[in-house]
């Protein structure tokens, strides 16, 4: 591959030192490879518990995961069902608020559950916060029907 470099890694050692250096295409794609992995042998054992039990495996990703691919094929994007795949994050938040949720999960970090750093979908992904990104994606869609 003769892609440039654009991708970076970054170490937080013990003492709160950050390192951070560019990555090779090669090496990035292992890392993506190994981190898909992750999931998607996370996702087969929630499956063989479900068919053990005669359950269902219910999917947690809202409508920005959903709509923009947010998600490991196979992985944490397999499902039976995704009830609040329609959901825009801040109403997650609210209906959570509703039923009841302590405060102190609603305010926890989202994060991919993947690296040992905390790392939220935000940096991973987004970019943006949720708030910001729902006004957008709102005002976007309202723009795509007048």
């Amino acid at each position: 591959m003769n892609l440039p470099p654009a991708f970076s890694v970054t170490v937080i050692k013990p003492n709160g030192e950050v390192i951070s250096k560019l990555l090779p295409v090669r090496e990035y794609l292992q890392i993506v490879a190994s981190t898909n992995f992750k999931q998607r042998s996370r996702m087969s054992m929630l499956y063989y518990h479900a068919e053990r039990l005669h359950y269902a495996v219910i999917g947690t990703p809202n409508k920005h995961e959903v709509e923009q691919g947010f998600f490991v094929k196979h992985g944490d994007g397999a499902a039976d069902v995704m009830p609040i795949g329609h959901l825009y994050k801040t109403q997650v938040y609210q209906i959570a608020k509703h039923l009841g949720v302590p405060q102190e999960i609603i305010d926890r970090t989202p994060t991919t559950d993947t690296y040992t750093a905390e790392q939220t979908q935000e940096d991973f992904f987004y970019q943006m916060p949720f708030k910001q990104m729902d006004l957008h994606v709102v005002w976007l869609g309202e723009q795509l029907f007048i």
